[in-house]
């Protein structure tokens, strides 16, 4: 339940947009647009509300790339890892930055270095000169004490920059 004391807490966000999209579904005639389930989506996300989030999503009659991007950033951020993986593989969608992004940074929170190695190649792959992917995945080899692949990624991210990464 949201806490009075921080009323504009994700969760509390999230609780007031699950109840206005509620009211709207409480009307007639009214069908909610693909942009609204994005929205709806989004709160389930960062009020961590996989089960609604899961309910509304299967309530979606034409599924589109950003609804499917909201839900994989649903099960990343409650650490649900293996079943935002297991989406992406059943999308009929190329995974791009967004997704590979939401699941790396979950990565890095959940502690999970297979995995956020993977989606580094993934997003090396679509952007071979982006250094920001070296940063999470510094940051989870570090987590890991893998202090050499650290050392090797900070190495990879100032190359990529062209120079000195901001902690040096």
């Amino acid at each position: 339940m949201c806490d009075d004391h921080y009323p504009n807490s994700a969760l509390c966000l999230a609780e007031k947009a699950i109840e206005k999209f509620q009211e709207l579904l409480n009307q007639k005639d009214l069908e909610p647009h693909h942009i609204t389930f994005v929205g709806v989506l989004s709160a389930c996300s960062h009020g961590g509300m996989v089960e609604l989030g899961n309910q509304y999503f299967r309530y979606i009659k034409q599924t589109t790339f950003d609804h499917y991007a909201c839900l994989i950033s649903l099960f990343a951020r409650a650490g649900r890892l293996k079943e935002a993986l297991d989406l992406v593989e059943e999308i009929h969608f190329e995974a791009n930055e967004i997704i590979w992004t939401s699941i790396l940074a979950a990565c890095n929170t959940y502690g999970n270095v297979e995995l956020g190695e993977y989606c580094a190649r993934k997003l090396l792959e679509l952007d071979p000169k982006d250094p920001g992917t070296c940063v999470p995945l510094s940051n989870i080899y570090a987590a890991a004490g893998r202090w050499e692949d650290m050392r090797l990624t900070k190495k990879l991210m100032k190359s990529l920059k062209g120079k000195k990464a901001p902690w040096d």
